[in-house]
């Protein structure tokens, strides 16, 4: 049966943690379909979508994660999918919005404009 996961993943950057990452889903028996890398403050963050037909995948990938926390001091996380995931482009009947703030830093600003009910109103944050 075809599985898709989810495989988060974060710790202190150094070379080689995309090739760990990517060794682990290889040797799983899994494709990596898609991913979301980047340095958040000092730390690597990953965030990797996966597939693959391979008996006992998840327990595979949930032990190959642990194995790569040990060894390389990594956050490692797996989630099952339930289904088919979406398609990275917007649903149907949905449009993309790039927001801009610009002002003096504070607490609070990042959720008051999330949660602004309406995109035509200026958020007071």
């Amino acid at each position: 049966m075809h599985s898709w996961f989810i495989l988060s993943a974060v710790g202190p950057d150094r070379p080689g943690i995309v090739s760990d990452l990517s060794q682990l889903i290889f040797d799983c028996d899994a494709n990596l379909k898609d991913s979301r890398i980047t340095i958040l403050g000092n730390e690597f963050a990953a965030i990797l979508l996966c597939s693959g037909d391979a008996p006992e995948l998840e327990r595979r990938l949930t032990e190959g994660a642990r194995r790569l926390e040990w060894q390389n001091h990594l956050t490692v996380f797996v989630r099952p999918l339930e289904g088919e995931p979406r398609p990275s482009v917007p649903a149907p009947g949905t449009r993309l919005f790039r927001v801009v703030a610009k002002g003096v830093d504070r607490a609070g600003i990042a959720e008051r404009i999330c949660r602004s009910t309406s995109l035509s109103s200026t958020p007071t944050a």
